[in-house]
């Protein structure tokens, strides 16, 4: 579910900014945050919440496996997921 919602802001917020300017949105464009903040914060957001970082919801699913490191592999492995992670 998280996966799905964090998905639906980046393509949400990307849909939107490409409508606002007329045009498929290319790596030459900049400075479209400050044109469409909303977007922008959305895209953040979903990215955030992708990628696992508390407090968003998709670090829920990551919290389980570093659980599950700390138990099978010490402290030692756990950072190392996190540092994978980030």
């Amino acid at each position: 579910m998280s996966h799905a919602l964090f998905k639906v802001l980046l393509f949400g917020s990307l849909g939107i900014a490409e409508k606002g300017s007329g045009g498929s949105i290319t790596l030459d464009h900049h400075g479209l945050s400050s044109r469409f903040p909303v977007s922008g914060t959305a895209f953040i957001v979903g990215s955030l919440g992708l990628v696992g970082v508390p407090p968003f919801f998709g670090f829920v699913g990551r919290w389980r496996l570093y659980l599950a490191g700390i138990e099978y592999g010490g402290i030692g492995l756990a950072l190392a997921m996190a540092a994978a992670t980030g």
